[in-house]
């Protein structure tokens, strides 16, 4: 029996040393409050930002996930042991991306999908953030696995110019500097006059339905932060938000410049835009604009006509139909080839907007390696360890 016992205890003693069957040591609650998934409905991979020790909306204080200095708990310089999954021991991986991390203070940001069941709005969702396995010395999870396959981009704009999905579609950037976002780096045109990041293609697909998304703050003092399709000359056909000094927002969907809708702007502070087209509904349906979740009532021209796609580059900070250029900042802007619901904008908004009301971090537990191995050394009910 002693050698038996030996024996085991050398098989658990290679296996914790595997990377594959290694643990973490520290673990979290991640529970989202239900009445802040709006629109009756539930979600389906959605991605829930989850951040802390950082600027303010992720300036929620969470210990434990630097990995340098005192009571640091990560293990990994780039935060790669920071994982998340449906139980508390992290066994069962979610997706997620990793936005940005910083091993001294333990700041992070990161985008987490669940891929199989929806975010849902009438009951809480809990999932669990892992760390501590000083085994992990690479990115556990695949980043542009978040994000669904109706998104044609996603910009954080911290890195300016990286398109988060697997669709690849990078930026050129054209003078542009980082700055502090809405959530990690923005973009920041503060020129007025020649900074902007643009692709070399349309990015809008020969469909009828995109939403268009993204956090903007204008500059003080009369300045527009615009970004969208834009074609040189009103030749062609854009989709487009431009917050504009005349204190309104345009939305722009629209055939040969014949076509658009504005609605008030809240003024020069950090808010959240949204277009909405949707070309197989009629009249002033096909188009909506919202303002920090909410959808506006909008002056249109006139109700939008199909918006058939003959090309146009793609721009952030210059509007070239009109010969501008921004004087602000941009951040987290999303192209998708489906008309998001009210409910998915509504939740974008509520979680991005306050992370830290959106979902409730529990305390950090722990997790017991010893009650691990001793759970896998029950054999027939016979202990092994004993």
């Amino acid at each position: 029996m002693l050698i038996i016992r030996i024996l085991f205890l050398t098989i658990l003693y290679f296996l914790s040393a595997n990377p594959a069957f290694a643990v973490y040591s520290y673990s979290r609650s991640v529970k989202v409050d239900h009445t802040q998934v709006t629109g009756g409905s539930d979600l389906t991979q959605f991605p829930i930002l989850v951040c802390g020790n950082g600027s303010s909306p992720c300036n929620a204080s969470i210990s434990g996930l630097n990995q340098s200095g005192g009571g640091a708990h990560v293990q990994n310089s780039s935060g790669y042991d920071i994982v998340f999954g449906t139980d508390s021991a992290c066994q069962n991986l979610l997706t997620w991306e990793m936005e940005n991390y910083v091993a001294s203070t333990g700041e992070f940001e990161a985008w987490v999908t669940n891929t199989s069941t929806a975010l849902s709005h009438s009951a809480d969702t809990t999932f669990y953030m892992c760390y501590g396995n000083s085994s992990i010395s690479s990115f556990q999870s695949t980043a542009s696995s978040v994000w669904d396959s109706n998104f044609i981009g996603v910009w954080h704009l911290s890195s300016l110019t990286a398109d988060s999905t697997s669709n690849a579609n990078n930026f050129t950037n054209h003078s542009a500097t980082t700055t502090t976002g809405q959530i990690d780096g923005g973009a920041n045109f503060s020129s007025g006059s020649s900074q902007y990041i643009s692709t070399t293609s349309s990015l809008v697909p020969t469909a009828t339905k995109y939403t268009l998304s993204g956090w903007a703050k204008r500059a003080t003092g009369g300045s527009s932060v615009t970004w969208g399709q834009d074609p040189a000359g009103n030749s062609e056909n854009r989709l487009e938000i431009e917050v504009w000094t005349d204190g309104n927002v345009y939305i722009e969907a629209e055939a040969n410049d014949t076509t658009y809708s504005y609605f008030s702007s809240a003024g020069a502070s950090w808010h959240y835009y949204v277009l909405v087209y949707d070309g197989t509904q009629t009249g002033n349906a096909r188009i909506n604009g919202y303002l920090d979740g909410t959808v506006q009532t909008m002056t249109i021209q006139t109700p939008p006509a199909d918006i058939s796609v003959t090309g146009g580059n793609f721009y952030f900070g210059r509007d070239v139909s009109n010969a501008t250029y921004s004087n602000g900042i941009l951040d987290e802007v999303r192209l998708s080839n489906t008309p998001r619901s009210a409910g998915w904008i509504g939740t974008e908004y509520n979680n991005q907007n306050a992370p830290s009301t959106f979902y409730t971090m529990g305390a950090e537990t722990a997790l017991s390696h010893q009650n691990l191995i001793q759970g896998v050394s029950q054999v027939s009910g016979v202990s092994l360890l004993n």
